[in-house]
Order: structure tokens, then sequence, then C-alpha cells
């Protein structure tokens, strides 16, 4: 019952905080521009999610050699590589700061049948 009370009360506190586009705003961006703090709080739960699961992927597969003792070679370079690619994805939208998403920075960067399919994706 707690789980679905919080739950509800998460999901009324995200509506409310859910960006909103004005009026005299329309012409410069959209509602989905969630801003540089934004930005960073959703890559901080990407990078962390990706972190533990990776982590937790080598640590079963180094366990069964006997190997979890140099798990913190395997923790450092996924640590590593999720903080390299990160910033190499803010880097690359950087100049997309009013909008289009992954297809018109992938246009820009790919050619256009790597675009499409990164826009499906």
């Amino acid at each position: 019952m707690l789980s679905v009370i919080l739950l509800i009360i998460i999901f009324i506190l995200g509506y409310l905080a859910a960006p909103r586009e004005k009026k005299e705003d329309e012409h410069v961006h959209g509602a989905g521009q969630i801003g540089l703090i934004g930005a960073l709080a959703l890559f901080g739960v990407d990078y962390f999610t990706s972190y533990y699961y990776a982590t937790g992927e080598m640590m079963s597969a180094l366990h069964p050699y006997g190997l979890q003792d140099k798990a913190y070679i395997a923790v450092g370079v996924v640590a590593f590589a999720n903080f390299a690619f990160g910033l190499l994805y803010m880097f690359s939208l950087g100049p997309f700061n009013e909008g289009g998403g992954s297809y018109t920075a992938s246009m820009r960067y790919l050619w256009p049948t790597l675009s499409l399919i990164v826009a499906v994706a």
C-alpha cells in the first residue's frame, strides 16, 4: 500500500514539475527543453543505472573464475566509459539547444539512413 501511495505522490510531483510552454517562449523552444540542471539529473540517473548494472554483470562474470578481487579494475573502466560517453553525448547535442532530438543531431553527424535508424531507436 505504501508503494502505491508513493507512486501516486511521485506522479503528482512529476506532473506539477513538468515543463510547460509559455506563449512568449513559443518561438524559442518547446516544452521538451529541460535545461542544464535537468539534463545533468537525467545524465546522472542514466550514468548510475549503467554503472551499477554493468559492474553487477562484470562481478557475475568474474566471480566464477575467482577474479572478484580484481573488480575495481572493471569498475574503473565502466566508470570512465560512462563518463566519457556522457560528455561526448552532451557535447554532440550542444549545437541543438533549440530542440530537434537525436534525429536532427544524427542528420548533422551521420548519413540520412543512419539518422532514421537513430530516430527509430
